[in-house]
């Protein structure tokens, strides 16, 4: 299968690149953007990428935390509420139902205690 012939899946995680003629769409306006995926891939490659949406993928994490206690899940959250730079606004967005309750607490948790690492040099 030639790369051409590929589907062309449109990301539900619209990222958008500065200075490049990508056309925004309005639900690509709302998202949140990752400048790290162009570290290493193109505008092209991206756009074939199938993302996945935001909230069921945090949820998906969140969730076998508080069900069944998997500590990998509850590192692999911690470390998209990093990455993301996710907020407190952002968890509630994602956890809005009252019986996930448990899963907003060890959102919030995560969001109010992340650490980012900033490994740009600072100079003052």
């Amino acid at each position: 299968m030639a790369e051409n012939d590929l589907p062309r899946t449109p990301p539900v995680l619209a990222l958008q690149l500065p200075g490049e003629g990508l056309q925004i769409s309005a639900w690509a306006q709302r998202s949140i953007t990752s400048k790290e995926v162009f570290n290493s891939l193109s505008a092209d490659q991206v756009a074939i990428l199938p993302f996945p949406p935001l909230e069921p993928f945090f949820t998906s994490l969140c969730r076998p935390y508080i069900k069944k206690q998997e500590v990998i899940a509850a590192i692999a959250a911690e470390m998209l509420v990093d990455g993301m730079d996710m907020d407190e606004m952002c968890c509630r967005r994602c956890f809005d139902d009252p019986e996930q309750a448990a899963e907003l607490n060890f959102a919030l948790k995560l969001a109010l205690g992340k650490v980012i690492a900033d490994f740009a040099f600072h100079t003052e």
